[in-house]
């Protein structure tokens, strides 16, 4: 079972809960919108702190003091108030498992949620295959600078992207191809069927 549904918080954006087979929701949550910085795990915890105050009705975050002691009744463990502000305030940035997992619970997020971002991470996907053109004429030019090795092959393709139909040229070279007898100099034949 997924929900969408979003809090009108500044800079809280909760898109989606995630029921698993036990009942236990789990958050979705989008990335901390920062500029150019990477968010770190103390960050990351305050968003948390908003999303659950707003998840409860409070129209505000959780204070500290309130994790602290809805963890214990919640989870069953938790952290002291000193080690939960030692952790946001960036003073402890390395968790152990067990903290990492505890925490996790409590805010319904996975535990590797609860690490510093790595420099340079990015949330998106970036690749190197180039979009495919909507124009066969640029994808044809596009072709044509990968051959430019061949001179013959390069300039024939640049005049073929420069018609003004290159697809229907493209298939008119298709359509000689299969009515030219099946033969070594049947190359000869559509080019003198071209003219």
């Amino acid at each position: 079972m997924f929900a969408r549904f979003g809090f009108g918080a500044p800079g809280l954006n909760v898109v989606g809960i995630t029921l698993d087979k036990r009942g236990q929701a789990w958050y979705t949550l989008s990335r901390l919108q920062m500029l150019d910085v990477d968010v770190r795990m103390a960050e990351k915890l305050k968003h948390l702190r908003a999303v659950e105050g707003q998840l409860r009705g409070l129209g505000r975050p959780l204070t500290k003091t309130e994790v602290t002691r809805l963890m214990r009744a919640e989870v069953g463990e938790g952290l002291s108030l000193p080690y939960l502000s030692q952790i946001e305030a960036g003073k402890r940035p390395h968790l152990t498992a067990k903290t990492r997992a505890v925490l996790a619970r409590f805010f319904r997020v996975h535990p590797s949620y609860l690490v510093d971002d790595p420099e340079g991470f990015e949330e998106s996907i970036r690749s190197a295959v180039e979009p495919v053109p909507a124009d066969i004429g640029e994808w044809l030019s596009r072709r044509a600078e990968e051959q430019r090795d061949d001179p013959d092959l390069y300039e024939a393709l640049l005049r073929l992207a420069a018609q003004p139909d290159p697809r229907g040229v493209l298939l008119a070279v298709g359509r000689a191809l299969a009515a030219a007898p099946s033969r070594p100099d049947g190359a000869q034949e559509v080019a003198d069927a071209g003219r």
